[in-house]
């Protein structure tokens, strides 16, 4: 239970990162609870439907089986906006004076606006400004029109920043695996993909075997995140010829022997 515990209140910060949303609903239900009966009907199935996902018995025993790592994502079910809403407008209409009316508006704007913070100014990478049509990071795109003017149907073998979106972008580019690779879906990726997930994320590829598994299950080309080539690394001496820097990006293209 105390393990259950730990790792559901971690998720619970990585999901509000840091705001007091969670606590202000919490408050606003338990206002709502007591000030308004005649609420109930939505205030008790809410309190239920919140004891079921933040509970930490049941995070261990059906929450991560079932979504594994996508936990976070219960969270959207929980109507904290609403109930923080309605025991804003419940204070307001309990008070006579308009002034004080208004008073209780004001402050229910401020506490929100306090209590969280700019969501792009996370350092999760999971949320991006909308830079193009397409609502996707620049990357994306930039990335993904370099490979067609390349060839009509890239094979591309690309960094995990990039693989969960390209295929939102574009269907021409096929990948060697998605977001399946990460081995929490029910669709699963083969032996060998997964070895090169591996590689890919371990901080020191093994560029060798990398080359040689796109070989092996012809990809052409090689999309890695800069960021993740470890300093004196040259991707070139393991049989990539190099082709462009493409935002924070590095293309490669696989040397045939």
């Amino acid at each position: 239970m105390a393990a259950g515990w730990e790792e559901m209140t971690a998720a619970v910060k990585m999901a509000f990162e840091g705001n007091w949303y969670l606590l202000f609903f919490f408050v606003g239900l338990f206002y709502l609870l007591i000030a308004e009966k005649k609420w109930r009907n939505f205030t008790i199935p809410v309190l239920i439907l919140s004891a079921l996902i933040l509970n930490p018995f049941l995070y261990r025993k059906l929450w991560v089986p079932v979504l594994t790592y996508a936990y976070w994502r219960t969270f959207w079910m929980i109507p904290i906006v609403p109930v923080m809403a309605a025991a804003a407008v419940s204070i307001a209409g309990k008070c006579r004076k308009k002034s004080l009316k208004g008073a209780v508006c004001v402050c229910t704007a401020v506490v929100c606006l306090l209590g969280g913070h700019r969501v792009y100014d996370s350092d999760t990478n999971r949320f991006f400004p909308i830079t193009n049509a397409y609502k996707l990071p620049q990357g994306v795109i930039d990335v993904s029109d370099y490979l067609l003017a390349q060839e009509a149907h890239p094979r591309a073998l690309v960094d995990s920043r990039l693989m969960c979106y390209i295929h939102q972008y574009t269907m021409d580019i096929d990948l060697m695996y998605g977001r399946e690779a990460y081995g929490q879906y029910i669709l699963a990726v083969g032996a060998d993909q997964s070895a090169v997930f591996q590689q890919m994320e371990s901080g020191n590829p093994d560029f060798q075997m990398i080359r040689q598994m796109m070989q092996n299950y012809s990809y052409t080309y090689l999309v890695i995140d800069r960021a993740k080539i470890p300093e004196g690394v040259q991707i070139t001496d393991s049989g990539f010829r190099f082709l462009a820097d493409v935002n924070d990006y590095s293309i490669y293209k696989v040397v045939q022997e």
